[in-house]
């Protein structure tokens, strides 16, 4: 099962929270700020409990196996569970923005800042929650450029390095 934008969706289902939520939960940084007024005034719960909540379906998820992880900081919620498997894709701008406009129908300079905009807020989310930096290739196990291997290609990669894993888990079991 992929697990992508619906995180968010199944840790508020899981602990039987109301759907409205997901709106205070982007994948960016928190405002201390927005946060305790938010809170105060009961808009919502207290956001980094439900950070913390996604954190933890995202640790069950993976720990039931047959998950794929998408956003998140997933490989830096899961980096110390055995058997899993961390990738990072990785393009130039000007590829991606190729796709990204194909892909929404969109200018490519619509697309360029679309994406920008989300890397941005990423990291910012990433370093927020994890102190850690998402652009770190130490952080995964495989780092792979989408611009350089065909699509086919990377999923084969990518399909290798789980069976290995699989087969040779000791060999897999470096602290991180």
């Amino acid at each position: 099962t992929v697990y992508s934008g619906n995180l968010i969706e199944e840790m508020l289902r899981t602990n039987n929270l109301p759907p409205h939520l997901a709106r205070f939960l982007p994948e960016d940084r928190l405002s201390e700020v927005d946060a305790s007024v938010g809170e105060f005034v009961g808009l919502h719960p207290n956001l980094w409990a439900l950070v913390a909540k996604t954190n933890e379906l995202i640790r069950r998820l993976a720990r039931g196996g047959h998950a794929i992880l998408l956003g998140r900081g997933a490989n830096f919620a899961t980096r110390d569970l055995a058997h899993g498997v961390h990738v990072r894709l990785v393009a130039p701008p000007a590829y991606r923005s190729v796709r990204t406009a194909r892909l929404l129908g969109v200018a490519p300079e619509t697309a360029a800042a679309r994406n920008a905009g989300r890397d941005a807020a990423r990291q910012r989310y990433v370093r927020a929650t994890f102190g850690a930096n998402n652009a770190d290739p130490t952080a995964y196990d495989l780092v792979l450029n989408a611009a350089q291997v065909p699509f086919d290609m990377t999923v084969d990669l990518i399909a290798s390095v789980v069976v290995a894993h699989e087969r040779h888990p000791a060999e897999f079991a470096a602290p991180r």
